[in-house]
């Protein structure tokens, strides 16, 4: 799924936010969260300060096809790496992205030099779409507010996941849906997009906040030749 599907996806989900009359709660005591959705948009501004390493698995299908693999994002500000790795019947993909404040440099995995510096909707388009994780949704964080919440753990962090569903769909009536779970520090733990064509799910297995920094650094020889 291309990073275009999903933001259209998404502006689908923004139009029914802001008509949908607002769902009344039934509990007269507030549920306690680990993060809500104004804290989510609050962390968002902070996250890139974050120093940290997320190992998440991959499962889907793709129309019929089912899809699988494992991506591993670091961050040690402003340096980022994404690592993906993806596998079908048909086909398979395995790349990293490199990416600081200025560039964004796509590799072969295992490196097999040369790099090439790519675009961000190149890097957004790659891997299914969701190599850039749960970007689609920082560029409309509105949406969050319509979610339904729940409580979980995964990786050992306790979480809040967020899901939205396209207006007029249900538990029970197919739809398009969004999922997002995040820990109290606004870090993705699992990322999730189902349409009745596509869908892919993400769920961290590692959370690591201490690790080599050099992880992030794009290899000397990215550019031979």
């Amino acid at each position: 799924m291309r990073r275009a599907a999903a933001l259209a996806l998404l502006a689908v989900f923004v139009a029914g936010c802001n008509t949908a009359t607002p769902t009344a709660t039934t509990s007269p005591v507030a549920k306690k969260r680990t993060i809500d959705a104004a804290a989510v948009r609050e962390a968002y501004a902070k996250r890139p300060t974050y120093t940290y390493k997320v190992s998440y698995s991959i499962s889907g299908s793709f129309g019929k096809e089912a899809v699988g693999g494992r991506m591993v994002a670091y961050q040690v500000p402003p340096r980022r790496r994404i690592d993906t790795t993806l596998a079908s019947a048909t086909q398979n993909q395995a790349f990293t992205l490199y990416m600081d404040e200025t560039s964004i440099v796509a590799c072969t995995l295992p490196l097999v030099p040369p790099c090439e510096p790519v675009t961000a909707d190149e890097a957004a388009n790659a891997g299914l779409g969701v190599a850039l994780l749960d970007a689609p949704i920082l560029e409309n964080p509105q949406i969050l507010d319509k979610a339904e919440l729940s409580e979980d753990r995964i990786a050992g962090q306790p979480v809040t996941c967020f899901l939205i569903r396209q207006p007029g769909t249900s538990k029970v009536q197919a739809g398009s849906s969004l999922n997002a779970c995040y820990t109290v520090e606004g870090i993705l733990m699992r990322y999730g997009i189902s349409t009745p064509d596509f869908d892919v799910e993400l769920d961290g297995v590692l959370l690591l906040r201490d690790f080599a920094v050099d992880d992030v650094k794009l290899p000397q020889n990215a550019f031979l030749r």
